[in-house]
Parts: C-alpha cells; sequence; structure tokens
C-alpha cells in the first residue's frame, strides 16, 4: 500500500493508526513489542485493539518517538501525536479545539494570499466610496481575509459596514470563529449568531446559504449591487443584480430576523484621550468585577499590578507622552488609582477563582525589561525593583491564595499570541496582539457573547491547556523564583 493512501484516510484513533504503521512498516505486533521495551506483547495488542489508557497510549508513543530502529519518520510521528489526541478528545473534540488554537494563532492575514475567481468583485469593492455586505455563511478564513484586505476601513471619507449572519448549531461555532477572525476586530463588522430551531427551515436554509450581498457606490457617485455565492472552496460566483442605493428586498428580509439572534460580539469603545482611557479602565473593571476568570496571557497583565507601582510608571510615561498634563494629569493619576486598586482587590481578594497561563519566554522578557509583550504605549518600564515585587506578589497569591492559580506553558508548546479570558457570565474577551495598547491606533477588542462559544472555550481551557500543557504547581513556583532572581539581576 502506498504512504499517501493511508495517510490520506479518514481521522483515526492511536490504535487503528499505529496499526496501520506497522502494516505499512512489514512489522509484527510482536516485533515491535519487543523493540519498544514491552516486557509482555499484549500491554501493545490492547493498543492496537483500541482498548488502552491514554496513559498507556502516551506512553507507546513516547517509546516509538524515541526508539530510531522502527523506521517511522518525523511526518508519521506527527501524524501518530494527532491520532493520541484524537483518541483522548475524540474526532470532534480534536478539530475544536484545533480550530481554537487556530483563532489564537494569528497569523493566516499575513500569509500569500491563495488564488481567487471572484468575477472582480474584490477589486470593486477596494475603491468603493460607500461599501454595504450582507453575508450569510461563508465562514471560510482566506475570504474573511480577502475582504478584510480589500474593505477600503481605513481610506478616509470611505463608509464600511458588513452584517454577517453565521448558523452556530452543532459543531462550528469554534470553527466560525476562527474564520471570521480577519474582520471580527473591525468596527464595521457586525455578526449575528442564528441558533438552530429558531426561524423555519426555509429561512435557517437562507441564513445558512453561503452568499453575499455586495452594495457599494464608486469614485463617480455610481452604486452597484452584486449577489456573490461560494460555489467551491476559492471561487466566487458572481450575478449583477439591478442597482441602487436603498436595501434591496434580501437584505431587508435578512435583517428582520435579527430581534431573534444574539450578537456575537459586544465591543468598548475605545478611543485616545486622557479621559477615554479612564472610562475604558472603568469598563474593564466592570467586567472583572467578582466573576470567575481562565485567561491566557502572555505576561502579567495589568490588573496584577500594584496600583502605587503601575501609577508611577504612567505617571512619568503620560508625562513624556503628553497624554495629560499638569493638573489634568493629576486628576487623572487619582481617578486612575482608585480605579486600579479596586480591579487589583478583586483579583486577589474574590471568593471566584482565577486562572491565568503565561508564557515563560515572554514572562522572562518582562523580568529583564520592565515591559510587557503589549505594554501600553503610553506606560513607562517598570523598573527592576518594581518587577521584582510584581512577580513576588504574583508567586506568594499562587501559593497561598486558594482562589488565585497562574502556570507556564510546558517548553515546546507554541502559546497562542492573542490575549484571551472568559469572564463567567459576560463572555470571552478576546484582544487584538501586538498592539501596545494604542487607543488611537488599531487596538481592538471585542466580547464573545454566545454561550456555546464561552463554554467550548472553558472546555478547551479546562481540559486541554490545563491538563496537558502546563507546567506543575511546584515547577511554576520554582519558575517564579526564577524570574525574582532575573529581574534583580541576580541570574544571568
Amino acid at each position: 500500500m502506498k504512504s499517501e493512501e493511508w495517510e490520506n484516510r479518514p481521522m483515526v484513533g492511536f490504535g487503528p493508526y499505529l496499526s496501520r504503521l506497522l502494516k505499512h512498516s512489514g512489522m509484527s505486533a510482536s516485533e515491535a513489542a519487543r523493540r519498544l521495551g514491552y516486557k509482555s506483547r499484549n500491554s501493545l495488542f490492547r493498543l492496537l485493539d483500541g482498548k488502552g489508557s491514554y496513559a498507556a497510549m502516551k506512553d507507546c508513543y513516547r517509546r516509538l518517538r524515541d526508539c530510531p530502529g522502527m523506521g517511522i519518520s518525523p511526518e508519521q510521528l506527527g501524524q501518530l501525536g494527532i491520532a493520541l489526541e484524537v483518541s483522548r478528545l475524540g474526532r470532534d473534540g480534536y478539530l475544536s479545539n484545533q480550530a481554537m488554537c487556530d483563532m489564537l494563532r494569528p497569523g493566516a492575514e499575513n500569509a500569500p494570499e491563495e488564488p481567487w475567481t471572484d468575477g472582480g468583485l474584490f477589486c470593486e469593492l477596494t475603491a468603493g466610496r460607500q461599501v454595504f455586505l450582507t453575508i450569510t455563511g461563508c465562514c471560510d478564513r482566506a475570504l474573511m481575509t480577502a475582504l478584510a484586505k480589500r474593505l477600503p476601513m481605513k481610506t478616509p471619507g470611505a463608509r464600511v459596514r458588513v452584517e454577517h449572519y453565521i448558523y452556530i448549531g452543532e459543531d462550528e461555532i469554534i470553527e466560525s470563529i476562527a474564520a471570521i477572525q480577519p474582520l471580527l476586530y473591525a468596527g464595521c463588522y457586525m455578526a449575528w449568531g442564528v441558533e438552530p430551531g429558531v426561524f423555519s427551515r426555509e429561512q435557517e436554509r437562507l441564513y445558512r446559504s453561503n452568499r453575499i450581498l455586495a452594495r457599494w457606490e464608486d469614485a463617480q457617485g455610481l452604486w452597484h449591487t452584486r449577489d456573490a455565492t461560494l460555489v467551491d472552496r476559492r471561487e466566487l460566483a458572481v450575478c449583477p443584480l439591478p442597482c441602487g442605493q436603498e436595501p434591496c428586498a434580501l437584505e431587508i428580509a435578512l435583517a428582520r430576523g435579527q430581534n431573534r439572534m444574539a450578537p456575537l460580539k459586544s465591543a468598548f469603545s475605545l478611543t485616545c484621550k486622557p479621559q477615554d482611557y479612564l472610562t475604558y479602565t472603568r469598563e474593564c473593571a466592570e467586567l472583572e468585577r467578582g466573576r470567575a476568570v481562565y485567561t491566557v496571557k502572555l505576561d502579567v497583565p495589568i490588573c496584577y499590578i500594584h496600583p502605587d507601582i503601575l501609577l508611577r510608571a504612567v505617571r512619568d510615561g503620560f508625562a513624556r507622552q503628553g497624554f495629560g498634563q499638569g493638573e489634568e494629569l493629576e486628576a487623572l493619576i487619582g481617578a486612575l488609582w482608585q480605579v486600579h486598586l479596586a480591579r487589583w482587590q478583586n483579583f486577589f481578594t474574590k471568593r471566584r477563582p482565577t486562572h491565568t497561563i503565561f508564557s515563560l519566554p515572554e514572562m522572562e522578557r518582562f523580568a529583564r525589561t520592565g515591559e510587557q509583550s503589549d505594554h501600553f504605549f503610553a506606560i513607562s518600564p517598570y523598573t527592576p525593583q518594581e518587577r521584582a515585587d510584581i512577580l513576588r506578589h504574583i508567586r506568594e497569591q499562587a501559593e497561598h491564595n486558594a482562589s488565585f492559580h497562574v502556570y507556564f506553558f510546558q517548553e515546546g508548546y507554541r502559546p497562542p499570541r492573542s490575549e484571551i479570558g472568559l469572564y463567567e457570565g459576560a463572555g470571552t474577551l478576546l484582544a487584538k496582539p501586538d498592539t501596545h495598547y494604542d487607543l488611537c491606533s488599531d487596538h481592538a477588542e471585542i466580547i464573545v457573547t454566545q454561550a456555546e462559544f464561552c463554554r467550548r472555550y472553558k472546555e478547551f481551557f479546562v481540559q486541554d491547556l490545563l491538563e496537558h500543557h502546563v507546567l506543575t504547581q511546584e515547577q511554576t513556583l520554582a519558575a517564579l523564583d526564577r524570574l525574582i532572581a532575573l529581574a534583580l539581576g541576580e541570574e544571568k
């Protein structure tokens, strides 16, 4: 049997895939058990029959990885690792987790764009002075990336609005949110969740029809309308419709059901004035207050820093940046101190659990430089003593506070770039990475309020990340000790 004939078969669990590997290599199970060091060949036979525990499967995987005489290629070992995860999570659970990882590791927007057959639609949208899109389905990441690049969202004077209707039944919600992420943070983009059973079969079919209805005004003031259908992975079939500035019957019919849907996101109002930053901080405090939190953050969240430390950096940085001056600055500093004290106390005194996973390399960077991975642009770096005090407090709370838990990703696990956190009862917050919280620039964050997405994220966080991809408590405390020494210059 040729290699590609079985490598491209439908996804299977550990035992069936290992059985294929041995059959492909011509090695008997008894010989494989001997080479892998099993005292009884029955141990391997149970795995091949799909009867072994996850721990036994993981042990077998490690033996195969560490035994060069088995003749297994790196590609086959990688596929076997996937099969191991399929056995642990089930096929749907594995695909859901992969979609969550894809969503949290942005990068598709910078990848080379794949060719599309779009009837010239993308080029026409680029030059639009006003562009209105109504989308049903079409949850394809490459398509959303292409649209995000073509829409004149940053063109001065251009007006853009996107209304997207997404079916969120069954197992589709994670894949859908991952697919729409290139547009998700845009202020012009609004996504609506179509729950199963809410509409008639005919109406539901319409909302799931993978169509893009586009209306736009060109540079000469002429209006154009196109109805595009996603007919294949990289093909839109585009049909012109009678031109008109007013919404067409289909747009009106789709929008009529919005009162029976839940918006998939809500957003903070982000502007760049000092007083607006204070308002934004208060909104954050309200979101956090008294809630259980499950968050992935590369390094120290600003709300874990005592206001006496934070406000020193704020005062110096704001003054340097001209982000508030004189009496206005001092009034802002006083108000921020009060808000951040409430945020800080909330995280360390509330009786609801807080779970945060850090990236060790990024925490080492913080310890060395005093700058967070997404350091707010108008805040000065923290001094070595301040860094050590911040880390000491986190370590003390992690060891003694029963409601406060921190972790580090294991070495070899590629952590997400996006900040994500479930604030139970409110929604799951996603923050656009690498913006340095410059509210005058492209910083954006949204809250996904859809209940099934929040449930799936918590399941992914607890059952996948915490169980399989973080250091132990003992290792975590030891890592924090090293970070404190690094901040003080006591460790190179």
